[in-house]
């Protein structure tokens, strides 16, 4: 799930630079790449869904306008295949520093849900059966 549509993109950046980002028909079409950029959309949220996992149950069910913004810098940068703009490389920077602030809990979401018990982890749990070979058990070999 993607938190930003293809409207949310065009507000914010021109439809210009987006059907120049996405369209690599040869010969061009004109037109946006719908699936070129919805691929550059679902990246950015499984990017921060990477970061904010560590402090809530993603996807985030209610986008803050936050989450929005830099989940649009970060697809708009990967969009820029090759080499991005320096000012597209600095929101792309900052987006990223943004979602470690989130993971670290110096950053809060309003209305996200943190994790409950049965979601939340510390890491890897092992349940295995009771050592057949001890100390005691080997006592004497």
């Amino acid at each position: 799930m993607s938190y930003i549509t293809q409207p949310e993109m065009e507000a914010r950046f021109s439809v210009a630079d987006l059907i120049a980002l996405t369209d690599r028909a040869e010969p061009p079409a004109g037109v946006i790449n719908v699936t070129v950029l919805n691929e550059a959309l679902d990246q950015a949220s499984g990017l921060l869904d990477g970061y904010i996992n560590r402090q809530y149950v993603v996807p985030v069910a209610a986008p803050t306008a936050d989450l929005k913004l830099h989940c649009c810098n970060i697809a708009y940068y990967l969009l820029h295949r090759d080499s991005a703009p320096e000012k597209v490389t600095k929101d792309y920077e900052f987006a990223l520093r943004w979602a470690r602030d989130v993971a670290d809990a110096r950053i809060q979401l309003p209305g996200a849900t943190p994790p409950t018990e049965e979601t939340a982890s510390d890491g890897a749990e092992i349940d295995a059966p009771d050592r057949i070979f001890t100390n005691s058990s080997m006592s004497g070999y």
